[in-house]
């Protein structure tokens, strides 16, 4: 695939004659051989396209690759819920926040704390049960926003450090971008 993908580009972008390059190194060999046989067997090319006019191309090409694997993709459901489509910049960019409170909003995000059902999830507590309460899902959300008695003090001193009191749903919060 990777070799038709090439030989295609070439094919449609071939210039009038090949110079052979990086004689001696194994992957750049295939690729000269690709290249002389595009350049030789492709459709003649009435213009020439600069390398640079083609940079915009392949980016947006790249981008919605990307999305399309994103949003296909059925890993990272928690992370789905706060960000449904990828960010062009990281959610922290220009905030001037510091490195240690971006990790652990980053961790918050992506739903990777220390908890029952992340210690369930790489195999290290046979259940995802909180061991508090009992509740189905020791996760982030259940210690940060829900009814887990034994974290209520954590709770109180969390949201009254960040100054917030609202009726917003774990995700809402997180997904925000200011």
């Amino acid at each position: 695939m990777l070799r038709h993908g090439a030989l295609s580009f070439f094919c449609e972008f071939n210039s009038e004659f090949w110079v052979k390059a990086h004689v001696g190194l194994r992957p750049n060999e295939q690729v000269d051989r690709w290249a002389k046989e595009g350049a030789d067997n492709g459709p003649p090319l009435n213009s020439l396209i600069m390398a640079e006019d083609l940079i915009p191309y392949i980016n947006q090409k790249h981008k919605e690759k990307w999305k399309a694997r994103f949003v296909g993709s059925t890993n990272a459901l928690f992370y789905k819920r706060i960000q449904p489509n990828p960010l062009k910049v990281p959610w922290f960019y220009k905030k001037g926040i510091e490195k240690r409170l971006v990790r652990t909003i980053s961790r918050l995000r992506v739903n990777c704390g220390i908890c029952d059902s992340f210690l369930n999830r790489i195999n290290q507590r046979e259940t995802a049960q909180c061991r508090n309460c009992g509740t189905p899902s020791g996760s982030l959300e259940h210690i940060m926003f829900m009814e887990c008695p034994d974290h209520d003090g954590l709770r109180t001193v969390f949201f009254s450090a960040i100054l917030v009191k609202t009726d917003l749903e774990y995700c809402q919060i997180l997904s925000t971008r200011d």
